[in-house]
């Protein structure tokens, strides 16, 4: 694997920033700014070459997700200067053998766009958090193993995925969006049309004073086994008596199957069949009242 240069979005529909990189990670220059209007991934073959392709693909599945302090709980919206924990996962959805994996992560201000937003924690081994044109970037600084996969590590269904913890921003920062990039490679050491890249960005809202919580009246959710091969499980705790909504999507949004669950009692457990469903991650979301919490599971 020679370099790399992952995109990682800033922002819906305006623009796009570019990092360059390599095998030991993202470096302090900035290889472009707001090079692409519009929303489209031109990859970095644009800019000189040495690198992985110059479009991302669907054979890299990306999930962000924003965990409350590593509890499991996922949310949508968070609250000023609590401690949360960023997920970045990958999955390689495609035939190939892609054994390493690199990544960035970054979060930043909706508006004005391109502007940090909270502060890291430590980063995990192997990774380190470097500057960027202002903003703190996660990255790794040497090639990550994959885990898992079909046919040994590496294969189809292979889960790669770094963690880190984040404390929000003080109160009045607006929107934030969680943008990660992820690139799986065969490990050949040349740049390769084999080797694969993708983005993913979440958008998650500020709470306001009333600190509402992200799922109504507290219930926690636990989906599994994750991953999982057949039957998934969606169990729901310390919940209050009422209508809950439990629906699964792909990371396209498309709903693949959804119940309403009446609880009478504290605690209750679904069963959703994804025997049928082609691998990858999807997004298990519970609703009641109109919030919700959603947790991603893997499809093996």
């Amino acid at each position: 694997m020679k370099k790399y240069l992952f995109l990682i979005p800033v922002i819906a529909g305006l623009s796009y920033f570019t990092l360059s990189s390599n095998s030991t990670g993202c470096t302090t220059n900035r290889s472009g700014s707001d090079t692409v209007a519009g929303g489209a991934n031109v990859g970095c073959g644009s800019f000189g070459g040495g690198c992985h392709g110059t479009a991302s693909t669907n054979a890299d599945s990306i999930s962000v997700v924003l965990d409350s302090a590593g509890t499991g709980n996922y949310v949508t919206k968070y609250a000023p200067g609590k401690n949360y924990v960023i997920h970045l996962i990958g999955v390689n959805r495609s035939v190939l053998v892609l054994p390493k994996f690199g990544f960035q992560l970054s979060v930043v201000k909706a508006i004005p766009y391109n502007t940090l937003a909270g502060t890291f924690g430590t980063p995990p081994a192997n990774s380190s958090v470097v500057t960027v044109s202002g903003l703190k970037v996660l990255s790794h600084t040497s090639r990550w193993n994959a885990a898992g996969g079909t046919g040994g590590a590496g294969g189809q269904g292979a889960i790669d995925s770094c963690s880190i913890a984040w404390t929000a921003p003080a109160a009045g920062a607006g929107t934030i969006k969680i943008c990660g990039a992820v690139n799986m490679v065969n490990n050949d050491s040349l740049a390769g049309p084999d080797d694969t890249w993708n983005t993913k960005r979440i958008t998650v809202y500020e709470l306001g004073a009333s600190g509402v919580p992200e799922i109504a009246h507290g219930v926690t959710v636990k989906a599994f086994p994750n991953p999982v091969t057949s039957d998934l499980y969606v169990e729901l705790n310390n919940a209050e008596s009422g209508t809950y909504h439990v629906s699964l999507f792909d990371l396209n949004g498309k709903l693949m199957n959804t119940q309403a669950v009446e609880m009478n009692s504290n605690s209750t457990s679904v069963n959703i069949n994804v025997s049928n469903y082609v691998s990858g991650i999807y997004q298990v979301v519970v609703e009641k009242d109109g919030v919700s919490a959603t947790t991603p599971v893997f499809k093996n």
